[in-house]
């Protein structure tokens, strides 16, 4: 374990997690239900449907003397009614059970499946560890090449990644990674279930229906749970309560990001696993996240900083001379990017030694750095100041007097960093608007996967608007025309690495941009919308490196959700860094798709505030 961990831990013992099926809809002839082993058999969940009705008997009962004919004859009308009424009950409940998607003669593209007409009990093993498999062919091609237009099909195939997480009754348990889109489903034979509670992918309501993402041997199975795969808001592993990030789900770990892990307790829920990283750009100060592994072999984190802070992020210090100071902090290092910050900044082990006490919060000693000389406060400071670059930023000397960076140790043993708002830097997506060209006019619902902070026309929850072929945009709300949908804000998902991408002069970026934009697939009108707004807003450096996000990483880090899917989508989004000197980087491909039918262009940026 990292020294920065200093109390025992003591394991608990693991329980086995079961899948239990409530109402499961897979298929007539096959049926997912599962049982725990350990449970006594009157406690197993058994799922049943009764679709036969009762026998009844027909026979009249014999009675001898014929002046009892008129009797015999009442009983016998009265018991063939019956019948008829259960003949009828019968095929109206038969009919009932079936999708009404369903036909004898004319495959769907997707088959709804309902109650199941037999119960069957069946058992769900995991293995511990994701297997990777070959590609598995959920999606139909068609519809992926017209999702990702500007990637080869090829490269999507690559990139994805499908996962055999265990068996159900003999049939593997598959997770498809698609980056953007998770599905996880049974694969029985050549059918292939999908447990949409597990998926964040439902097929679209595109505006043309001529590709369909699911082929025909695809189901939908709405209502299957696993709890073993649910995901609680709060775990709690060696006396501390911890909470879930906001990262919404399980994930996958590669083998890269599964390094410096240290197995800390086991729980109900599965295993837990501290990690503890190095920040390249930020010396004396790593990060620390909570890992919770599934029995499935996914992972959900967690989060703790320290209960010295309030719920709004401030903490009252009484300070070693006496005086009292309310300020409020943030228990994350600045990050480059634009994502929501869920992962706590903790002091390295090697400056341990640069601490002083300066104070006291709830009983809780609060410490300050010896000296503003410090790798903490040169690394805090370097992007407080955007490395050098911030206008009306204070002096190092003055962050560090202003106790601008502080330090608490929690209960887990951790030295949480915490920075003061007033130094605090925060990557936002810069103006990202979004363009809407449908071929008629027609209401549509937006939605953004992001925390929007800034917004034209008010976001709320969403927008509800009318679309026009020429880009107007009727906003609902209030009853105005709009050229298109501007948010700022920080995306749910996670930013994309920094792997290619150009680096050029500073007067050379304006010429750069425009011919990029046109690569890109933007219009004049487009163009010169992005450029009014970003190049102002470019760093003030003798050399600039320029990064463009796809369509594909802008679905990662903030997914749109319209209730009109376009034909075509065209989402970038511009990372640019200011550079004292050129750097080696390999370069990027710009290109874009046809822009075809209902078509949805955004652009965006990196923003700092």
């Amino acid at each position: 374990m990292d020294e920065e961990t200093k109390q025992s831990i003591t394991p608990q013992e693991e329980t086995n997690t079961k899948l239990d099926s409530t109402n499961t809809n897979i298929n007539p002839n096959q049926t997912i239900a599962i049982q725990d082993n350990n449970q006594p058999k009157e406690d197993q969940l058994t799922v049943a449907t009764n679709t036969e009705p009762n026998k009844v008997d027909s026979s009249p009962a014999n009675k001898p003397g014929s002046s009892k004919k008129l009797i015999i004859i009442i009983v016998a009308v009265l018991l063939g009614l019956i019948i008829i009424g259960f003949a009828v009950f019968y095929v109206l409940s038969s009919g009932s059970s079936s999708s009404p998607n369903q036909s004898n003669n004319t495959p769907t593209s997707t088959t709804t499946t309902s109650s199941p007409s037999s119960s069957q009990i069946k058992d769900i093993s995991f293995t511990g560890n994701l297997k990777e498999i070959q590609y598995v062919p959920i999606l139909q091609d068609a519809w992926l090449q017209k999702q990702y237009p500007d990637t080869d099909l090829d490269k999507i195939k690559q990139d994805t990644h499908f996962y055999n997480i265990g068996t159900v009754d003999n049939n593997d348990l598959i997770i498809g990674d698609f980056g953007d889109i998770r599905i996880m489903f049974v694969k029985q034979g050549d059918t292939y279930i999908v447990l949409q509670k597990y998926s964040n992918f439902e097929q679209d309501n595109s505006s043309s229906n001529d590709v369909k993402a699911y082929g025909n041997n695809v189901q939908i199975d709405n209502s299957t749970t696993i709890p073993s795969l649910d995901i609680k808001d709060t775990i709690t592993y060696n006396g501390v309560t911890v909470n879930k990030t906001s990262t919404s789900g399980s994930i996958i770990l590669s083998k890269d990001e599964a390094n410096n892990m240290t197995e800390v307790a086991k729980i109900e829920q599965g295993t837990v696993y501290e990690q503890v990283t190095p920040l390249d750009d930020s010396p004396g100060i790593k990060n620390m996240s909570i890992l919770l592994k599934q029995p499935s072999g996914l992972y959900v984190v967690y989060r703790y900083t320290t209960d010295v802070l309030k719920d709004d992020g401030s903490m009252t210090m009484t300070l070693s001379n006496g005086s009292t100071s309310t300020k409020k902090y943030n228990w994350a290092m600045t990050h480059r990017g634009c994502s929501l910050v869920d992962i706590v900044s903790v002091l390295d082990k090697a400056n341990i030694g640069d601490l002083k006490e300066i104070g006291k919060s709830n009983n809780e000693t609060v410490y300050g750095l010896k000296s503003s000389d410090n790798p903490v406060i040169n690394s805090i400071y370097d992007k407080y100041s955007a490395h050098g670059s911030r206008e009306g930023a204070v002096s190092k000397e003055q962050l560090w007097k202003d106790n601008g960076v502080v330090v608490v140790r929690n209960k887990l043993g951790y030295r949480v960093v915490l920075v003061s708002n007033d130094y605090q830097t925060q990557g936002e997506c810069g103006k990202p608007v979004i363009y809407l060209y449908p071929q008629q006019k027609t209401d549509i619902k937006v939605e953004v996967g992001a925390k929007v902070t800034v917004s034209e026309p008010a976001y709320d929850t969403g927008w509800d608007v009318t679309a026009y072929p020429d880009g107007r945009i009727f906003n609902k709300k209030d009853s105005k025309t709009y050229p298109y949908l501007f948010w700022e804000g920080q995306g749910y998902g996670k930013y994309p690495r920094i792997t290619e991408g150009f680096v050029v002069k500073r007067q050379d970026v304006e010429k750069t941009l425009r011919t990029h934009l046109s690569l890109l697939g933007l219009n004049s009108q487009e163009s010169a919308d992005f450029l009014e707004f970003w190049l102002p807003n470019m760093p003030n450096k003798p050399y600039l490196r320029l990064t463009w996000f796809d369509t594909r990483q802008m679905n990662e880090l903030a997914p749109l959700k319209l209730s009109v899917h376009p034909d075509t989508t065209i989402r970038i989004f511009l990372d640019a860094q200011g550079l004292d000197k050129p750097i080696d980087i390999q370069p990027q491909k710009l290109t874009h798709p046809e822009r075809k039918g209902f078509t949805l262009i955004e652009w965006g940026g990196l923003l700092y505030r």
